[in-house]
Order: structure tokens, then sequence, then C-alpha cells
């Protein structure tokens, strides 16, 4: 197995649990990666492979094989959701739960940082089983309900424009926009919107790991 094939190997063998744990820890450089992933700007499948001819620093050689694992990995989570969604199994039900589950995190990794008052108007906003039951459109366990995903969208761009670096702002601007560009391209057909959905939702939770570098 050669090039991205090798790397794309080492990430299904990962445990979903494990690409879950990695798409919650990021530091700054990956969180970079993880942005222009999320935006559709790069795709860690579709790059070269990484090559050790000419490398002089080991150390630097293995941070890049493993950040580009990393990427694979979290791309392969953000797919399964799409998949899970677009069989059309009824199997939106367990697809909200994971994702409340790592909103949740989220949420309560970034609330350790924020003041109090935003402290608790995320926890209460990423509560797990709030967003389980938002989640859900009309407890059809079918599909997930755009609106509920575009105003967590929304409420993510206020949290950023209060609480994060100033170039944060344009940011959610910009995934806000490349989200309805890709809803208005869906054209109504079924799995191309659960692709929106889960699309928006990986802009969300990298948008909640920027706050929460900005805030702490």
């Amino acid at each position: 197995m050669h090039g991205s094939g090798r790397f794309l190997g080492c990430a299904n063998s990962l445990t979903p649990h494990q690409r879950l744990r990695i798409a919650l820890q990021l530091p700054t450089a990956e969180l970079d990666a993880a942005w222009a992933d999320a935006m559709g700007e790069t795709n860690p499948l579709a790059e070269p492979p990484i090559s050790a001819e000419g490398a002089t620093d080991v150390a630097e050689l293995n941070q890049a094989v493993q950040q580009r694992v990393k990427r694979i990995a979290e791309r392969a989570f953000w797919d399964s959701l799409c998949e899970r969604l677009a069989s059309g199994a009824g199997d939106a039900g367990s697809a909200a739960e994971q994702i409340a589950g790592l909103l949740a995190e989220l949420g309560g990794q970034l609330a350790g940082v924020l003041p109090n008052s935003a402290a608790q108007e995320v926890a209460a906003r990423l509560d797990s089983g709030h967003l389980t039951r938002e989640l859900l459109a009309g407890g059809s366990g079918a599909s997930l309900d755009l609106p509920a995903v575009f105003g967590l969208l929304d409420w993510c761009g206020g949290l950023l424009a209060r609480y994060g670096a100033p170039a944060r702002d344009a940011a959610a601007t910009a995934g806000q926009a490349m989200v309805r560009q890709r809803l208005a391209a869906a054209a109504g057909d079924a799995a191309a919107t659960g692709a929106v959905a889960v699309c928006a939702l990986r802009v969300l939770t990298v948008q909640l790991k920027m706050l929460r570098m900005d805030a702490g």
C-alpha cells in the first residue's frame, strides 16, 4: 500500500471511538488544517504522499505523518456519518446521539475557559440530551433537522464574535456561506441534504475548537 492508501489504512484501523478522540483534540497547526478540510479547501486523501527523501528532521517527518493520519481519521469519522444518513436505514437517531456527544464534550471543554455567564450558556446549549432531541427531525429517525443545525451554526458564530479572535468572525461568516451554497446545490436531494447537515456540524466543531483555543 503506497501514498494516501497507507495513511487511509492506518486511519481505517482506528475504532470509531479513537476517531472521535482525534476529532476532539487538535493543536493550533492541526486546527488550521482541520478548518481547511472542513471548508473543502483541502482533502488529505488527494494530497501527495509524505516522502522521507531529503528529510533531515525525523521528528518533523513523524509529526507530518501523524497529522496526515489524524486528518484522514477525522474525515473517516464524518464520512461515516454521511453514509449512515444516506443509507435510508433510519440511522439518524444514533448519528444524532454521536454528534451530540461530540458537541457536548467540546462544550464542557469550552465552558472551562469562558466567563461564567457564557459557560452556563454553552453548557445549556450543548447539553447532550437536548441536542439529540433538537437534531432529529420530528422524531422520524430518518434525517437530521437542518433548521436546528443552522441554528447551532448561527449561535456558534455569535459566540465567536463575542469571545474569539477578531479573525474568527470572518471565518464564521465564510463557513455559513459555504454550507448554504452546498444546501442550494443539493436541490432537495435527501442524501445530498444529509451530507450538508454533516458538513455544517463539522464546521461547527472546528469553530468550537477555535473558540476554545482563543478563550484559553
